[in-house]
């Protein structure tokens, strides 16, 4: 009999014989990890970032509930054993996502080895030619009071190269007087001067090299002390 109550989404219990711990989905039986707990949390954990590489820490967290899967006897005819439909059409579900996985996988490495990190870290390096892909600001926490509000830009030169600044220089962030629903006054806070599309020629010192957070094939460069030599917006 399987077990009542079994968790709904996946989770790690173990096999039939009490000793190889399992990766289930719900009562379904995904696929085995390994006979020591440790190394089953860590198989489940590759197995789902072979269908979502973005997947946070959080959502890798697999959770564990032991129960005794009944050992499937299959049913024998003439002595021929005989595979259930279901676990042959799960079978090729299976095979179909870690082919489409392996493509995505592929595809990522394929862009990531087409472009490259720009410079050596400390190297000053000028006149990058840059288009601004993405602006975001994200919260810094400040020991003395309110957590500061920093900006992130990002930009491809005209090689395909990945770059990224983070900071409130001057070059890139103003201050402006915005009108809020919860002020009677209007609020002094901190825009970006620019706009995504927006072309810029910049100077600035190579700080690190690192990658996309959504690539990690794909070369990240970060700059720092940026000054802004010619804008076309």
């Amino acid at each position: 009999m399987t077990k009542q109550n079994t968790i709904s989404g996946l989770h790690i219990s173990m096999g039939s014989d009490a000793k190889m711990y399992i990766l289930n989905n719900g009562e379904d039986y995904i696929k085995n990890l390994s006979t020591d707990l440790e190394n089953a949390k860590i198989k489940a954990k590759e197995y789902l970032l072979k269908y979502d590489p973005d997947l946070t820490n959080k959502e890798l967290k697999v959770p564990l509930d032991i129960w005794l899967r009944p050992k499937y006897v299959p049913y024998v005819s003439n002595h021929v054993p005989h595979t259930p439909d279901w676990l042959k059409f799960n079978d090729h579900i299976e095979t179909h996502k870690i082919h489409l996985l392996s493509l995505k996988v592929k595809a990522l490495k394929d862009a990531g080895a087409k472009q490259s990190h720009i410079g050596t870290i400390d190297e000053k390096v000028e006149n990058l030619e840059l288009t601004i892909t993405d602006i975001f600001n994200y919260q810094i926490q400040n020991p003395n009071g309110y957590p500061i509000i920093s900006f992130g830009h990002k930009f491809v030169d005209q090689n395909g190269n990945y770059l990224i600044y983070f900071g409130n220089s001057k070059q890139f962030v103003k201050e402006e007087m915005i009108k809020k629903n919860w002020s009677d006054e209007p609020i002094k806070e901190n825009v970006s001067i620019y706009k995504v599309g927006d072309k810029i020629n910049v100077n600035g010192t190579i700080k690190d090299h690192t990658y996309e957070k959504k690539n990690e094939h794909m070369p990240l460069t970060i700059i720092k002390r940026p000054s802004v030599t010619k804008k076309e917006i």
